[in-house]
């Protein structure tokens, strides 16, 4: 729902169904920051919550939200990384646009990894943790997430 003298903006949330249990946790914790943030009115966009109705074609629905969308969250891990699809489809636009915020959602090793789209690219790790160190921790998961904001309105103001 708009409000008045926010600027609309709309979010795509990226992640991989393996992690959607620490991923919905990251995204309750933003939903509820970005809901009383003072500059703008997020809206979120992910699939796996009822973002695709049944019967629609799922491709042509994630390329329609991408279009769509101002940014993008891209929660990083093991399955992100893995996932075709994602650096396929899903992230190639944002990054390509400076509008993707990548995020380290879980711990491992990311300089082991095979990072395809987002190598060289700068990932948010708030306190130099991933989510999942901090996710069972109330006042140390707002302070990681409120630090992606912080991150999300600078692409904001950058692009």
């Amino acid at each position: 729902m708009p409000t008045a003298g926010k600027q609309h903006v709309r979010g795509f949330l990226s992640y991989c169904s393996p992690d959607k249990a620490l991923a919905s946790t990251l995204w309750w914790t933003l939903k509820d920051l970005t809901r009383i943030d003072k500059t703008y009115n997020f809206e979120f966009w992910d699939f796996k919550a009822g973002g695709i109705r049944p019967g629609l074609d799922w491709h042509t629905e994630v390329e329609s939200a991408v279009q769509r969308s101002d940014f993008a969250i891209l929660a990083v891990s093991r399955h992100y990384l893995a996932s075709d699809y994602i650096h396929e489809h899903e992230a190639p636009p944002f990054l390509a646009t400076g509008r993707a915020v990548p995020v380290q959602l879980e711990t491992f090793e990311l300089d082991r990894a095979d990072n395809r789209t987002l190598a060289g690219r700068q990932i948010y790790r708030g306190g130099s943790q991933a989510f999942d160190a901090v996710a069972d921790n109330p006042i140390a998961s707002n302070a990681w997430v409120e630090g992606l904001v912080d991150a999300i309105h600078r692409v904001l103001r950058e692009t």
